[in-house]
């Protein structure tokens, strides 16, 4: 495991999301979902949104490296398989629910879960290319 390849893995999940959420892709289906106007996000808090995601995005490339490590991946196509396994068995299983429970709309299990797994594959193949 290297640091590089882990920081590399967090800077392309966000490079994705920032693709992902903007307004030419899906942020205002996104906003739909979560039943907030685009006037209601506050820039100041989004920007300290980001500045914690980027920590918990090393911490999921982290764990991530962790689980290739253990299962001695070394294929870009394993690496693959591993990230639709977690991104789909844990990951928008989870959120799935927690849409469910909040009685939000199921388009936000297709955005968020999407998201998710390409973000986890892309993160797989990095950490691959780059161990």
């Amino acid at each position: 495991m290297t640091i590089l390849s882990i920081l590399l893995a967090s800077l392309a999940s966000m490079i994705l999301g920032s693709i992902w959420y903007s307004p030419k892709v899906f942020l205002h289906p996104w906003l739909k979902g979560i039943q907030k106007p685009i006037e209601m996000i506050n820039k100041k808090a989004s920007f300290k949104a980001m500045i914690g995601s980027f920590f918990l995005v090393l911490l999921t490339a982290y764990v991530l490296n962790f689980f290739l490590d253990i299962l001695q991946v070394t294929s870009i196509l394993n690496a693959i398989m591993v990230a639709v396994i977690i991104s789909v068995g844990f990951v928008t299983t989870t959120r799935a629910m927690d849409v469910l429970y909040q009685q939000r709309p199921k388009n936000l299990i297709l955005i968020d879960g999407a998201y998710n797994l390409i973000s986890f594959a892309i993160m797989s193949i990095v950490l691959v290319l780059f161990k």
